[in-house]
């Protein structure tokens, strides 16, 4: 029987591994579509992949030296999430804005790179602040606080205008 060390250590390294791969995935995409015009926005481009290397690599580093810490857990989370944005809108930029013809899932592709960023924002963070240092709360009353952030998060996520409905 496979140790829980172990799993815990191969899911580390699976998680990773996917994110460094989004990661290089949304760089290659934004790489060949560098010279698109895109209308200002906040931030500039790919900074959701700086975003998905630092969560990532702080969060590889806590959840493999200490496994029951769950904020290592939650970064690495963000960093998968941050990666999966980051290629989702710099597809979505390089298959509708680059192209006269728009290639295959680009508008939906964009429409998840525009919001998904809230989860990590809005839903991990709160925990990674409620659990810092040590990965547990400071006593049973602060579930309360756990659980508003969820609702706010559902809240948001619910709430937020959507893009299509603007578009038609």
């Amino acid at each position: 029987m496979i140790e829980r060390a172990t799993i815990g250590w191969r899911i580390a390294y699976l998680l990773t591994a996917a994110s460094g791969a989004l990661a290089s995935g949304a760089l290659v995409f934004l790489a060949l579509s560098r010279d698109a015009r895109l209308p200002d926005a906040w931030g500039f481009r790919g900074e959701s992949i700086i975003h998905a290397v630092g969560f990532t690599a702080v969060g590889a580093v806590v959840a493999l030296r200490r496994p029951a810490n769950a904020i290592g857990w939650l970064l690495l989370s963000a960093g998968l999430i941050s990666a999966l944005g980051a290629l989702a809108l710099e597809y979505g930029v390089f298959a509708i804005v680059d192209h006269t013809v728009t290639l295959p899932g680009g508008p939906f592709s964009a429409w998840l790179g525009s919001w998904i960023w809230v989860l990590y924002i809005v839903g991990i963070f709160p925990f990674v602040l409620l659990l810092f240092p040590n990965g547990r709360l400071l006593s049973a009353r602060w579930w309360l606080v756990g659980c508003a952030a969820i609702l706010e998060v559902a809240m948001t996520a619910t709430l937020m205008p959507s893009s299509r409905a603007r578009c038609s």
